[in-house]
């Protein structure tokens, strides 16, 4: 007996999910901040100011002096050095205020910092390279200048980004265009082809290729609504990654999405 095609493209496509779950439905999560002394007594530790940034979208985070030293410090302007995977996409960071107070021993002082996109409009969104399609856990180095004499600190800071908000999109392209091709591969071995067949072939698999990114889009409104403390099943897909499992389940998707709004 011969196991129809459809259903040999359902179970790749259900296996691929079961291996990919744990890593399309983790959570993002800042990085913890490290902290180091220097020999001055100061440390630097970088604070998360809400929730982790979407690549494409301004990053804002605080840089917390602690003076665990014996004398006073007198701090002066933060610098940074951007990494350069995000340094197409974001120009210097700027940190309020440009000079602070002297910070007694014992004392911290908070700067507020910002790194701004380059780019304006939606062309920031719709980048494809890793940066943009990938959640991203990357290192700034940041300097703070010392008045006096005195030597400035430097330290390396943990940054995380997420995704764009388009990587789930661009995954559910991707993953409903593998979905049609191994069906379409798999009709072509089990059986002869027409010229015809295959133009209409082709026609289905761009059609059922929007229609997994439609599905991915979908998913993500259905996680905004399935994530709260009592919600019985949750959903997560925060990168390029977990659209590409959302568009090869894309036809069963579509499946199970009909029959509950209909």
């Amino acid at each position: 007996m011969t196991v129809p095609s459809s259903r040999w493209a359902l179970a790749f496509g259900t296996l691929v999910f079961a291996i990919a779950t744990v890593d399309a439905q983790e959570p993002s999560k800042a990085m913890p901040s490290t902290t180091k002394e220097s020999p001055t007594g100061l440390s630097l530790t970088r604070q998360q100011d809400g929730p982790v940034p979407h690549f494409g979208d301004p990053i804002a985070f605080g840089i917390l002096v602690r003076n665990a030293g014996e004398a006073n410090a007198i701090l002066a302007e933060v610098t940074f050095d951007i990494p350069h995977e995000l340094s197409d996409e974001y120009g210097n960071a700027e940190c309020i205020p440009k000079n602070s107070p002297v910070v007694s021993a014992g004392a911290s002082f908070r700067y507020s910092c910002e790194m701004t996109p380059i780019r304006g409009g939606v062309g920031r969104y719709l980048r494809v390279d890793r940066a943009a399609l990938f959640q991203g856990r990357y290192a700034i180095d940041a300097r703070v200048a010392l008045g006096g004499d005195q030597v400035p600190i430097s330290q390396s800071l943990p940054l995380s980004v997420d995704a764009s908000v388009m990587s789930v999109f661009y995954g559910g392209l991707s993953g409903a265009a593998m979905f049609c091709l191994f069906r379409a591969l798999s009709r072509i071995i089990e059986s002869q082809v027409t010229l015809a067949l295959m133009l209409i072939g082709a026609v289905r698999i761009v059609a059922r290729t929007l229609q997994g990114g439609l599905v991915a889009i979908m998913v993500i409104l259905l996680s905004k609504v399935s994530t709260g403390a009592q919600a019985p099943i949750t959903i997560s897909i925060a990168d390029f990654q977990g659209g590409v499992i959302a568009g090869l389940l894309s036809q069963p998707l579509v499946r199970w999405l009909k029959e509950r709004l209909s």
